[in-house]
């Protein structure tokens, strides 16, 4: 039933449906709660109520009965609080969509020790804060994770570094510092790499431009300085963004200032002390 002009609240009585897999109401007008008798549907694999005006919090029971749930998307609502813990017996989980809600507190461990999810996590465009849990090197397999525009602060996590199947990895718009982890030198696969808008800092570094695959890199507008690479995605000035920095160097269609030595000086004394 999805992309009609629904409206009003989710019947109490969807729950009588006890043999139903997927329920889709995507893009309508309804308000008000998650009805908690949907919880009761405990062979469903597939629920999609984005795009609604549902508000209040997730019922913790309607998590914890839909353990064969593969697909939930609750993304574009008004939902809040925190996300319940028992979002950790969801092991049969591919994709989850929790974005464009106000969700807050931090992100949590069970939700990133879903190794199931091998599709999507997208948790972006809510209020997280807090560091991003080591727990998330525990999505192995999963090929898209999204968790910009949020308040997540600290530093970028090594454990990243273990999500060996990463191919797009937004975390731009939040809070994070320090420097970019060596150890994502292990993301072989990553195509999209989007770190904008935070407070990182240090160089550039080099290992961006040996993969092989990175089509897409926007590390705009935080505190990164010295020479830019020239070679591999930042050789294509159409997909790699680094305004907003104190940065130098580089293909000439960035347009960015020349390097002094003391700007090459600088890069390779930072290199060997890694």
């Amino acid at each position: 039933m999805n992309g009609n002009r629904i409206s009003g609240l989710i019947p109490q009585e969807i729950g009588k449906l006890s043999n139903l897999r997927v329920l889709a109401l995507a893009d309508n007008a309804l308000t008000g709660t998650i009805s908690d008798t949907i919880g009761g549907l405990r062979n469903m694999t597939g629920l999609d109520v984005s795009g609604n005006n549902l508000s209040s919090e997730i019922p913790p029971m309607l998590v914890a009965n839909l353990t064969q749930l593969a697909f939930l998307d609750l993304s574009q609502n008004e939902l809040h609080e925190s996300i319940p813990e028992s979002f950790g017996t969801m092991r049969n989980i591919v994709i989850l969509d929790l974005s464009y809600n106000q969700f807050t507190g931090m992100i949590p461990k069970q939700v990133l020790s879903l190794s199931s999810l091998t599709l999507f996590l997208n948790l972006s465009h809510n209020i997280f804060s807090g560091p991003i849990p080591s727990e998330v090197g525990r999505l192995t397999s999963l090929g898209i994770l999204d968790l910009s525009n949020n308040r997540l602060s600290g530093e970028i996590p090594q454990a990243l570094s273990q999500c060996q199947a990463m191919e797009y990895l937004f975390l731009q718009g939040n809070q994070l510092v320090g420097m970019i982890p060596q150890s994502l030198s292990s993301l072989k696969g990553l195509e999209y790499l989007d770190m904008s808008q935070n407070n990182l800092s240090g160089s550039v570094p080099d290992f961006l431009s040996t993969l092989q695959y990175l089509r897409y890199l926007n590390l705009s507008y935080n505190q990164f300085d010295g020479p830019v690479p020239a070679i591999g995605v930042f050789n294509d000035s159409r997909n790699f963004f680094a305004a907003g920095n104190r940065v130098c160097g580089g293909v000439s269609e960035l347009q960015l200032p020349k390097c002094s030595v003391t700007d090459n000086s600088a890069t390779e004394s930072a290199a060997c002390a890694e």
